[in-house]
Parts: C-alpha cells; sequence; structure tokens
C-alpha cells in the first residue's frame, strides 16, 4: 500500500489544491483533502477571484472531504489537460487511521491561507497543504517538509511534476 500526495498548481483565479490518499495493491484508492464552504464567505468575496483577498486575512470553518472523484478526474484528463505533481512512498498504516470521524469532518477547524498567523479562538488553523502535510507526515515520519504558511508553491518544489 503506498501514501500519495497530489498537488494541482495554481492558475489565474483557480488558487490550486493538495490531496493526500492511499492507494492499496489491488484495491480501490481514496483521496482526501481539506476545503471550505463557499457560503462560510461573506457574499462579496464569494466568486472565485476574491476568495483570496479574504482568507489572507481571515479563517473560516473548515472540512475534511472525499476527493476521490477530484483525482480520478485529475487523472483520466489526458495530456493536453492540467499539470499536477506528486510524491509517494510506501505505507502500511490505513490513511482512515488518521482521520477524525466522519461527524467531526465538518466543521473539522479553520480555514486560512495564512493559517501560521495567530488565531486565538481559531485554533487549529489549516488550508489543504498544511493539511495534508500533517496528515502524511503522520503515516510516513518526514515524508513532506513543512512549509511556511502552508504555501502550495513551496511544497510543489518537493514533489515531481506529471502530467495527466
Amino acid at each position: 500500500m503506498s501514501i500519495v500526495v497530489y498537488a494541482e498548481a495554481s492558475s489565474g483565479t483557480n488558487p490550486g489544491h493538495m490531496v493526500v490518499g492511499q492507494e492499496p495493491s489491488g484495491g480501490a484508492p481514496c483521496y482526501f483533502g481539506y476545503r471550505f464552504d463557499l457560503a462560510d464567505l461573506p457574499k462579496e468575496y464569494r466568486p472565485q477571484e476574491k476568495w483570496r483577498d479574504y482568507l489572507f486575512t481571515y479563517a473560516i470553518p473548515g472540512k475534511i472531504v472525499d476527493e476521490t472523484a477530484y483525482v480520478s478526474h485529475l487523472l483520466a484528463l489526458g495530456e493536453t489537460a492540467r499539470t499536477y505533481y506528486e510524491k509517494r512512498a510506501e505505507c502500511g498504516i490505513p490513511i482512515e487511521s488518521r482521520l477524525p470521524p466522519r461527524q467531526e469532518w465538518e466543521p473539522h477547524a479553520w480555514y486560512s491561507l495564512n493559517p501560521d498567523d495567530p488565531r486565538p479562538g481559531q485554533e487549529p488553523c489549516y488550508n489543504c497543504v498544511k493539511w495534508g502535510i500533517t496528515i502524511a507526515n503522520s503515516l510516513v515520519e518526514c515524508f513532506l517538509p513543512s512549509v511556511r504558511q502552508g504555501r502550495l508553491k513551496l511544497i510543489l518544489e518537493h514533489l515531481q511534476k506529471r502530467f495527466s
């Protein structure tokens, strides 16, 4: 069984995304990520091009999401589609053992694009990268380095570039 991280770089108004999952030999893969609900943003910040303006300064409730469909779509798009990055390693620990019970997935913690900033009353705080690193490193020690503010562009330097 292997652990795998997939990350899609940001481009234009797409902020990018990172997920962590497991691909068992002969079994069905599963992937998980950390996101937020648009409904938790003030109305004027709900358009995709405005998310960053709000989430760099503020935190909103975050949630763990089953990303299996997202990864299947990403991997099935073909070579003319989006670029993604990955890293994998052998891992005998089931990823589900590192996730809280499903009833604690939403809300789970806080979400911000600056999750390392002090937020009294809003801790723990993650974004998809910081959460993915936390889960991955709980499965395979030192699998990924901690990067400042969970910046996607910084973690991409530690992953191998792939084309779907």
